[in-house]
């Protein structure tokens, strides 16, 4: 159960962030690369499944360390579930470095340079919507830089800790307290990214108000007259 609950806790992670920056190269592709969009578009349902597929098993190639080297600990009065590396070699530096890599770095760079290639191209275009999609990137870079960079930069110092820096006990116990805020904030991104992704967006925003109209007509009808005046 112990690598079990690892093995699910870690590929969500590297999952979330693969397919994530999937997305960004995706609408990259089809967006700046138009000419070469029908490709994409002709994409077969087998072809889709396969790269979802490739996506998991990076997923699970970035996880695998973190998997066989955990174990349950027997401690004086409970058994817990820890990563623990072999004593003498890299792995756990490893580990860190690996996770503010693939973690922060990559992703963000995709984004920003996705983005900064996206945007000027959309601005040349005489679409109304441009500046709604526009507002969507800058929210999903901002978000992304604010929820997972304070858990990079415990990450960071936690490695700084383990090659003897700032070796003191008081350190130790506030990289494990800091850690266990920074790491609720960044894996919350999880819920918070799927949200941004369709209230930012109108079509979906208008589509979850006819919803709800009819659910609740007293309640929301209102605002979908609104809404709808809005566009008209």
């Amino acid at each position: 159960m112990c690598h079990a609950v690892t093995a699910l806790y870690m590929l969500r992670f590297y999952g979330s962030i693969f397919f994530m920056s999937l997305m960004t190269v995706d609408r990259y592709a089809v967006l700046v690369h138009a000419h070469n969009s029908l490709f994409f578009k002709r994409q077969s349902i087998r072809a889709n499944i396969a790269l979802a597929l490739f996506m998991w098993t990076l997923s699970l190639g970035a996880s695998l360390p973190t998997i066989i080297f955990s174990q349950v600990k027997n401690e004086s009065d409970a058994c817990t579930c820890s990563v623990e590396y072999p004593q003498g070699t890299m792995w756990k530096s490893f580990s860190y470095i690996e996770l503010n890599v693939i973690g922060l770095i990559i992703p963000l760079s995709v984004m920003v340079f996705c983005y900064s290639r996206i945007i000027p191209n959309l601005m040349t275009m005489k679409s109304q919507k441009k500046h709604k999609a526009v507002k969507l990137m800058v929210v999903l870079v901002t978000v992304f830089f604010l929820f997972w960079t304070p858990y990079n930069i415990v990450i960071f110092l936690t490695f700084l800790h383990q090659l003897g820096y700032m070796s003191s006990c008081q350190w130790d116990q506030d990289l494990h307290m800091a850690m266990q805020w920074v790491e609720t904030i960044a894996f919350s991104h999880c819920c918070i990214n799927p949200t941004v992704y369709a209230f930012v967006g109108q079509k979906f925003r208008n589509l979850f108000l006819k919803i709800l109209k009819e659910w609740f007509p007293l309640c929301f009808g209102r605002y979908t007259r609104v809404d709808r005046e809005t566009e008209l």
